[in-house]
């Protein structure tokens, strides 16, 4: 409930992407993507549906950045976050994972397989506790990663990379 203010139905969400494609329309670079937020936050139908605007957009979900999360799609999806999306959305070089903290083995192998990259917040994992990416066994199956920031406690490139190679 506490949430409700940032739900958008299907139709919303399209209008919301019309609207954003007009604005940027006369930017020279100027691109729209989607970010469902996380699968905790859209129901696989609703996916479905929104994925349908993306074309050939850039798509950035959070994904698997808790342990609870993690439980809660095994619970509602039959399946880990990461697993479950890689099996039921058309993963490529257009999305970013972000977070991805606590996927497993098998998942890595399919997301870098995928082009797919994962967007590593150093700052935001680290000060909620929520787990180290496992950065290592990922970049070993050829993955790829990128540097954000969702933090509320800083902002700054130099230190999330910092962080990350801490």
């Amino acid at each position: 409930a506490r949430q409700a203010r940032f739900v958008s139905t299907p139709e919303e969400f399209a209008r919301l992407v019309e609207g954003c494609a007009i604005a940027v329309a006369g930017l020279t670079n100027g691109r729209v993507g989607i970010a469902p937020h996380s699968l905790r936050a859209v129901t696989p139908e609703e996916l479905k549906q929104i994925l349908l605007l993306s074309q050939h957009a850039p798509i950035h979900i959070h994904i698997a950045e808790q342990k609870r999360e993690v439980e809660e799609c095994r619970a509602r999806l039959g399946k880990p976050p990461v697993a479950w999306l890689m099996d039921n959305a058309p993963v490529d070089p257009r999305w970013c994972l972000v977070h991805a903290t606590h996927a497993g083995p098998a998942e890595l192998q399919a997301v870098a397989a995928s082009g797919a990259v994962v967007g590593l917040c150093p700052l935001t994992e680290a000060n909620l506790g929520d787990g180290l990416f496992p950065l290592d066994d990922f970049l070993s199956r050829s993955g790829k990663f990128g540097i954000g920031s969702d933090s509320n406690i800083l902002i700054d490139c130099a230190e999330e990379l910092r962080l990350l190679e801490y």
